[in-house]
């Protein structure tokens, strides 16, 4: 019920309320999934599954807005209705249906002239990163009020006429870095990559990009992100992360996005003792979460070894001993037995000359973890020569004092 008071006149009038209205509604009722595929030229496409929501589109005036947050400023523009050559599910004058409407369409050709220098913006904001805090809004009237149904675009995608997001990649988060690969080349003909990755929860956010050469980044089997900071605040059931690969050369020619659940490494610290005639493996382990995980408690993995500017990789030792993910340190040293070759010897002679030019490194692959190691160590002798050498040195001074104690005599 309601009351109005009036301040000049002693009069109060009541009456009862018969409708409340939402105005604002949360449109993950109106979706099921919500994406924006981002073509890299003046357009852009926003795809949808929709749900049981069911505003009036055919209302005249019943308007689809694309909003996002500009340094705290919400700003806002329209998006138009296809005249023409439309798709049977995009949004257009003669499909009025919302739950047929899979796609809304964004050409800058189309935007009101008002509002282009709004979409200028935002599209060189997106290009920049996909990070930009994107809404789809659809105002509406009813009954002489106004209502919005509001929804977060959280996936920013690049078309991939190419079909590179459906190779298989992996991004593991071990303690301060972040590793990357993909298991296959993507057919494109480019100079440059530029690779950025961006880590998010509800309550965690973390973004960083570099670029390389393609060369490089295919050869060293993916690349490497230095995090400053801990994911202390990243709960990793819930967190996603997108990776977005621009291939350059004078311009951009291509891009694609990959977005999918983030995991934690377990290994928390390893290195690589390496000897002329084998290699011996430290691992330290992340206790706590790695512990509890069924498919982690014991896994093979293989060693990539490489070297040089390119770091390409020389070698490859396959692992058969099992790695127990609840002890703090494991050890296991690597003969030419488990090597994938046949040049082993040269292999390991040749890298234990490089292990010290600051290039060389290894990478721990397998089903569950990826990690990218730096930390070698160059020994002298193997345990074998070691222990040989100590026999000679204790003949050498055995013969030394001997010939000493002849020579007084």
């Amino acid at each position: 019920m309601y009351e109005l008071v009036f301040d000049k006149r002693v009069l109060n009038y009541e009456g009862a309320i018969s409708s409340i209205s939402h105005t604002k509604l949360n449109g993950t009722n109106c979706y099921s999934s919500i994406q924006l595929q981002y073509t890299g030229t003046d357009r852009f496409d926003i795809l949808v599954e929709p749900l049981n929501c069911n505003p009036p589109m055919t209302h005249a005036q019943t308007s689809v807005y694309l909003a996002y947050i500009d340094s705290g400023v919400l700003k806002q523009f329209q998006l138009p209705k296809c005249q023409s050559g439309c798709l049977a599910d995009e949004y257009s004058s003669s499909l009025s249906d919302f739950q047929l409407i899979k796609r809304y369409t964004v050409d800058r050709s189309e935007v009101l002239p008002a509002e282009t220098s709004i979409f200028n913006a935002y599209f060189a904001s997106l290009s920049s990163s996909r990070l930009v805090q994107t809404q789809l809004i659809i105002y509406y009237l009813q009954n002489a009020i106004q209502t919005q149904i509001i929804q977060d675009i959280t996936w920013k995608v690049s078309a991939d006429p190419l079909s590179c997001s459906s190779q298989t990649i992996m991004v593991q988060m071990n303690a301060n870095e972040i590793a990357f690969q993909m298991e296959q080349k993507c057919a494109v003909q480019a100079k440059n990559i530029q690779v950025e990755i961006v880590l998010f929860s509800v309550s965690y956010n973390y973004n960083t990009s570099k670029t390389l050469s393609l060369e490089l980044f295919w050869s060293g089997e993916g690349t490497t992100f230095e995090v400053g900071g801990t994911y202390s605040k990243l709960r990793e059931e819930t967190a996603q992360y997108m990776i977005n690969l621009k291939y350059k050369n004078e311009t951009v020619l291509y891009e694609h996005t990959f977005t999918r659940q983030a995991a934690r490494g377990c290994i928390k610290s390893s290195r690589l003792h390496s000897y002329i005639d084998k290699m011996c493996l430290q691992i330290q382990s992340e206790l706590g979460q790695c512990s509890t995980r069924v498919h982690l408690k014991e896994s093979q993995f293989d060693v990539m070894i490489h070297t040089g500017d390119n770091q390409d990789v020389v070698g490859e030792f396959h692992v058969a001993q099992e790695v127990n993910y609840k002890n703090e340190y494991t050890e296991v040293c690597m003969t030419c037995d488990i090597f994938a070759g046949d040049k082993c010897k040269e292999t390991l002679k040749s890298f234990y000359k490089n292990v010290q030019d600051g290039k060389s490194g290894y990478i721990i692959d397998s089903d569950y973890e990826f990690y990218y190691g730096t930390q070698l160590v160059k020994e002298g002798f193997n345990s074998q020569l070691s222990a040989s050498f100590g026999v000679f040195a204790v003949v050498i001074v055995a013969v030394a004092v001997f010939l000493v104690i002849t020579v007084k005599m």
